[in-house]
């Protein structure tokens, strides 16, 4: 993955404790006070029915999912805060949309929450680092893209760009075709860079135990990677993959 790409970014779920990571991404639409503010939504969309209620129900379950695999697996022993080295700056792209789409927050949006949730859930099926039906490839497709589809879902949760971001139809179908097209873009990169793919984006399960039994000469590293991965795995220094 070209190194251009790949700046400090944090993942929210990680880092929040539990009252605020419910306050920020749990929606209820079936109880009144914990439904989306008054006046965030254009009139007649749909923001109280049942089954809403169940996609949002998913959406949480997937970031809570996120949240536990983040803490518990993959970066057990690293401060929460911390920032990841992570490709496609979305924040950055957020902030472009308001601007070129002149976000007004006082206008309610034309954004129906399930669309946001389905939209995310696509892109992040049509992100392929890892092309191939095998089961090697399957595995390395989800592992290549664990992280970002964790930051993915937490940027762009339903809460978050209702009432966060106050983004139209326009601006979030926007928003998330940049997305894909900088992620695409963001790994034509020189085979030399390919193990910084996996440090950043989320090879820490297993494929960094078969870089183990490689012999240091066959890991064509570069310096940002060999520095990433100690940040992320400070108990090896680094000495037993590069």
């Amino acid at each position: 993955m070209d190194g251009a790409f790949i700046e400090r970014q944090n993942i929210e779920t990680f880092g929040l404790n539990n009252m605020q990571f419910e306050h920020d991404f749990r929606v209820d639409v079936t109880d009144p006070s914990g439904g989306f503010l008054p006046g965030v939504l254009q009139a007649g969309l749909d923001d109280s029915s049942i089954d809403l209620q169940g996609k949002l129900d998913e959406e949480f379950a997937q970031l809570s999912d996120d949240r536990r695999l983040l803490r518990n697996w993959i970066f057990p022993r690293t401060d929460p805060g911390a920032p990841r080295y992570l490709p496609v700056n979305l924040q950055r792209i957020v902030q472009n949309a308001m601007q070129i789409f002149h976000i007004d927050r006082r206008k309610p949006s034309d954004l129906e929450p399930a669309y946001i949730i389905d939209s995310v859930r696509d892109l992040c099926d049509r992100l392929v680092v890892v092309r191939g039906e095998s089961l090697l490839s399957k595995e390395a497709q989800q592992n290549a893209t664990l992280l970002f589809h964790m930051l993915l879902r937490a940027t762009f949760a339903t809460h978050h760009v209702l009432e966060r971001y106050d983004l139209n139809h326009e601006a979030f179908d926007w928003v998330l075709g940049e997305v894909e097209a900088k992620f695409n873009l963001s790994g034509q990169a020189h085979p030399r860079d390919s193990v910084t793919l996996a440090t950043t984006s989320g090879l820490t399960v297993r494929p960094w135990r078969h870089a183990t039994t490689q012999k240091p000469e066959h890991l064509q590293c570069s310096t940002y990677a060999r520095s990433v991965h100690r940040q992320y795995f400070p108990q090896t220094n680094g000495a037993h993959h590069f």
